[in-house]
């Protein structure tokens, strides 16, 4: 297992775990309003409350399912992608400094994975709008990420309790 720790920076109310220099798509969250997977590149872009700033972000690649925690967080869903190699970067869709992510696959291995996405604050980031860590913002908003390999499965919303969440689903009827 592998649990990472992570300052992400958000741009444009997202960001994203892909495979290096894969094409994010122009994403579409009006289904569960939280995650959207670009099924031809693999790329998972995470939707924020926050325009432009710092999360905090743990991530965390087990072998298998772990036990599903909904306490503390507003939004849970899971989704499935199919990812190739042996990591993925992490930051925001224009970050020339992505953070690496180590996956259990070899090099070009086309693997599917079940994704986890948790969020927690989004309404307090959709408030403040920027939030800057190095000039001592408080970081208000938290997400957590679980990646284990699985068979592809529909996406199931689990938890959706936010305003973000909700207005944006709202959007697309």
């Amino acid at each position: 297992m592998t649990r990472q720790r992570l300052r992400v920076h958000v741009e444009y109310y997202q960001y994203l775990l892909a495979p290096l220099d894969a094409d994010i798509g122009d994403p579409d969250y009006t289904g569960n309003g939280l995650v959207w997977v670009n099924e031809e590149s693999g790329a998972i872009v995470i939707s924020t409350g926050l325009d432009t700033g710092d999360l905090d972000l743990e991530v965390q690649v087990v072998e298998a399912a772990p036990p599903l925690d909904t306490g503390g967080w507003d939004e849970v869903v899971e989704t499935s992608a199919v990812l190739t190699g042996t990591s993925l970067f992490i930051g925001g869709p224009t970050d020339d400094d992505p953070q690496e992510i180590p996956l259990p696959a070899e090099e070009d291995q086309a693997r599917s994975y079940r994704v986890r996405v948790h969020a927690r604050g989004r309404d307090a980031g959709r408030k403040a709008g920027y939030i800057r860590a190095e000039a001592g913002d408080a970081l208000l908003e938290y997400h957590r990420i679980v990646l284990w390999p699985a068979s592809p499965a529909p996406e199931e919303p689990i938890k959706l309790t936010d305003d973000v969440g909700a207005q944006t689903r709202q959007s697309s009827s």
